[in-house]
């Protein structure tokens, strides 16, 4: 029993969020079908990601696992399809300051339900801030990268689908692989 991490009221039932706040959630086109991205980068589903990060409390992994699980229908086939799933990592600040990794917690609910194989990548550096124009490259180039048939099926997870960096570095480690992206949120730099 907590209060919803959406409107802060306290709940009664084992839900995280209450069904107001759940149904109202942002929701995203997806950039294609093998980008498959679910919600916007806003509130309250950014503050619950950021304290999932700070505090890694079960409370809030909860409500983002709980809030993956109200679109499964979206992202459902992309999970059947895959024969690995593949969580983004986390950068090596993040993991020196020992601050959880939803990607990998995401990865982690999607294998067990769907009984695949996981790889949890290893934390790496930060990647540099970048300017919207190589954003935007990133973002054509990522997508051309989807579309290629490989002999692998691989579905790369990651929370925040900031410029496709990672992704891009992710996908260079699977040559062979035909992939496909799952991501949480996307933020507005992907719009461009």
């Amino acid at each position: 029993m907590q209060d919803c991490p959406g409107c802060q009221r306290f709940l009664w039932s084992r839900l995280v969020w209450c069904s107001g706040c759940l149904e109202g959630l942002v929701r995203i086109p997806n950039l294609s079908s093998d980008a498959i991205t679910l919600f916007a980068y806003e509130e309250p589903l950014k503050s619950v990601l950021i304290l999932f990060k700070s505090t890694g409390s079960f409370v809030f992994e909860s409500a983002l696992i709980e809030a993956l699980g109200s679109c499964e229908e979206e992202w459902r086939d992309a999970v059947n399809w895959c024969e690995l799933i593949v969580c983004a990592p986390q950068s090596l600040s993040s993991w020196l300051k020992l601050k959880s990794n939803p990607a990998k917690s995401i990865g982690i609910y999607l294998a067990e339900k769907f009984t695949k194989e996981i790889f949890a990548e290893p934390c790496t550096r930060k990647f540099g801030k970048q300017s919207s124009r190589i954003r935007v490259n990133q973002h054509k180039t990522l997508l051309a990268r989807l579309a290629r048939p490989g002999k692998r099926r691989v579905l790369i997870v990651d929370d925040v689908l900031t410029s496709g960096g990672t992704l891009l570095k992710l996908a260079a480690k699977y040559p062979d692989a035909e992939i496909k992206v799952l991501c949480l949120f996307r933020s507005r730099a992907m719009d461009l």
